[in-house]
């Protein structure tokens, strides 16, 4: 199955923060690596890895002028997207990845 697609991911935090970042995965083996956007943001190199149907990775950015680091970490479905947890820090989001 071809990995090398791009992926939009609908992503919420508790209260109103909602986001959409787009990724475009490269995957070596189990290894991930590639950009993703957030919305209108600059690309933000990423790391991970994609086992079975278990996907995780990471990124460094910014909110509201500080620093964030998230991970995010799901499965994939029987429809072929991926739902999952996403966390930064303390705060915990879901969040749901279909393919572009």
């Amino acid at each position: 199955e071809d990995h090398l697609r791009a992926w939009l991911f609908d992503v919420a935090f508790e209260g109103p923060i909602r986001d959409r970042v787009f990724c475009v995965f490269e995957r070596r083996d189990e290894d991930l690596d590639g950009p993703c956007a957030v919305t209108a943001g600059a690309p933000l190199q990423t790391s991970g890895t994609l086992h079975d149907s278990q996907i995780t990775f990471e990124y460094d950015t910014e909110y509201q002028g500080r620093p964030v680091h998230l991970n995010y970490a799901g499965a994939r479905q029987p429809d072929g997207s991926f739902e999952g947890k996403v966390r930064e820090g303390s705060s915990a989001g879901t969040f749901v990845a279909v393919r572009k």
